[in-house]
């Protein structure tokens, strides 16, 4: 199991806050497994997520003592967390102890420590008994826009495979110093705290973000060697000119959670080459556990655009629309196989007793191609979803979401680039206020755009391309 080794690390440090907390991995296991014993084994318990010591650890102790956790974000809305413990008949919380009343109307406290407390839920909803599959590890919702998202079922065996690859990739060591940029909710996120504690490095945690004073403040005196980050982490880093910033201390970082746009390719690959800086670029899915390729620091400029290959024990396949394998330099969809696979999608409790529908492959919904060396680049998506500033957004779903408020809207659009068209303007600033009541997507993430009718086909069917 992937947590099963940290004693051997006991008097390294493990997590340093920035509010100047510190915890060695010897204490780090034992507020983790109080944590994690608290909760009945193979039990599921929704892990309200920050980036904190309280929370990584909460974390930890579920996953080492065969609790189930349900992984959100501290900015989900309360109707959000109602529709997810009301559709997967949730009967614990792991909460920030302040804002635990936020999230829960009917709860009883039965431990807490620190700035983190262990809640029962007062269920109002229970429609049957939960039995789950001795695999089961962990939930992350495939989307971070609305609770009515499926979960992805990864098992322990997943995230075990898929850490130990990405270590070898990047070749992570105990030496190394992560700094958070992202949220632990977030499947990438999460892979940089799995990575880096399993092999004994240490995280420097921060809920702030890269455009804020705090976080740089954290940075130069916390002196981290690595951090990673999603497209729009990059081009903020550019607007505030990342090439003139001092970072002796920074060996390496990585991006993925969406194409980076080769403008920007250029200018951290530039910017890395003249601070002897390793800049990697990655392609993953929460449904593969997190990462499932690399373009190694020393071809990003010549393999521009590219996801590169497959990590250790991964691997790449092409087919065409009949499901035949494509040799060679080609173009098709991608399937990936590895055993960082997830077991497959839950949409209500009861799929939490189903065992791995995947069988380690994974029809990932995007159009790639081959060239002749190998490496493989994404041309476009399948299915219609977009990744706003990493963060994946199902177009489907958001639509749905905002007509049953009363809303009618179609929803289109690109990675960061989401637009939401209404033919009313009275909804214009309704349906701003919705997003932002909710945190549906970021702010500067989209557009509402006017028009004067939806253009459909003669069966009624939205025709997006005509958008």
């Amino acid at each position: 199991m992937i947590f099963n080794c940290l004693e051997r690390y006991n008097k390294t440090t493990a997590l340093i806050a920035s509010d100047g907390a510190e915890i060695t991995y010897e204490n780090l296991i034992k507020v983790a497994d109080n944590c994690g014993k608290k909760i009945p084994s193979r039990e599921v318990v929704l892990l309200i997520c920050e980036n904190s010591i309280d929370s990584i650890a909460s974390y930890i102790g579920f996953i080492r003592n065969g609790v189930v956790p349900l992984l959100v974000d501290s900015k989900l809305s309360q109707e959000s967390i109602n529709i997810i413990c009301e559709t997967y008949d949730i009967s614990y919380i792991c909460s920030p102890t302040s804002s635990i009343s936020k999230y829960i109307e009917n709860y009883t406290i039965f431990n807490s420590f620190s700035n983190y407390s262990l809640a029962k839920i007062k269920i109002k909803f229970k429609k049957n008994l939960k039995i789950l599959d001795n695999d089961l590890a962990l939930l992350i919702p495939t989307s971070g826009s609305t609770g009515s998202s499926k979960l992805v079922r990864i098992s322990y065996k997943n995230l075990h495979e898929n850490t130990k690859s990405i270590s070898s990739s990047l070749c992570i060591g105990s030496a190394d110093r992560a700094i958070t940029t992202m949220p632990m909710s977030y499947s990438y996120g999460l892979s940089i705290i799995n990575t880096h504690l399993f092999n004994g490095a240490s995280i420097l945690v921060t809920n702030s973000s890269v455009i804020e004073k705090e976080f740089w403040s954290f940075f130069h005196k916390s002196k981290p060697t690595t951090f990673g980050g999603v497209p729009f982490i990059y081009s903020m880093l550019k607007r505030l000119k990342f090439s003139e910033m001092k970072l002796d201390s920074l060996q390496y970082i990585t991006q993925a959670g969406g194409k980076l746009d080769l403008s920007l390719v250029d200018y951290f690959t530039d910017v890395c080459i003249k601070n002897s800086t390793k800049f990697y670029v990655m392609y993953g899915q929460t449904e593969a556990t997190a990462r499932m390729s690399i373009v190694l620091h020393n071809e990003v400029d010549n393999k521009k655009g590219s996801i590169g290959k497959p990590i250790l024990d991964g691997r790449f396949v092409l087919k065409n629309k009949s499901g035949e394998e494509l040799k060679g330099e080609s173009k098709g969809e991608l399937f990936y196989y590895g055993n960082n696979v997830s077991m497959g999608y839950a949409r209500t409790s009861s799929d939490f007793m189903l065992g791995d529908f995947n069988k380690g492959v994974l029809k990932t919904g995007d159009i790639a191609r081959r060239d002749s060396d190998g490496y493989y680049y994404i041309l476009g998506r399948m299915n219609r979803f977009v990744k706003i500033y990493g963060i994946r957004v199902g177009l489907d779903e958001l639509e749905s979401f905002i007509n049953e408020k009363g809303f009618v809207c179609v929803c289109s659009g690109e990675d960061d680039n989401l637009k939401i068209y209404t033919t009313d303007s009275s909804y214009v600033p309704k349906i701003h206020d919705l997003i932002s009541k909710n945190k549906l997507v970021h702010s500067k993430g989209y557009i509402i755009i006017l028009i004067d009718s939806v253009p459909r086909s003669e069966s009624g069917k939205v025709m997006y391309s005509e958008l």
